[in-house]
């Protein structure tokens, strides 16, 4: 999908491995913001069994396979780093922000 210019998008990937957690995180990053102008879109990508990646406007922030970073539900620094790149692209996003991450 094309959202319009200066819309933050979230891509999450994962393999079908990891499908199960997919919804979740989606929700999760989601709920964060309540922002309709921030777009998160969850797809299966099973380029590797080990697949499952977040990437923000197009930056790699989180991959199990390639950065070898555990689990996005279990990791609070991992999910403060996708909050900080998404906060810093919404202006307005930290005061309208959900605690959570």
């Amino acid at each position: 999908n094309t959202f319009p210019e200066g819309y933050p998008t979230v891509v999450v990937l994962s393999s079908s491995y990891g499908a199960k957690h997919l919804a979740g995180v989606v929700d999760m990053i989601t709920g964060w913001f309540q922002d309709d102008r921030l777009h998160v879109e969850g797809f299966i990508d099973n380029s590797s069994e080990w697949n499952f990646e977040i990437v923000v406007n197009g930056v790699l922030l989180h991959s199990r396979n390639t950065q070898g970073h555990s689990f996005f539900q279990d990791d609070r620094y991992q999910q403060s780093l996708v909050w900080r790149a998404i906060s810093d692209l919404l202006p307005d996003a930290r005061a309208m922000a959900v605690k959570g991450a």
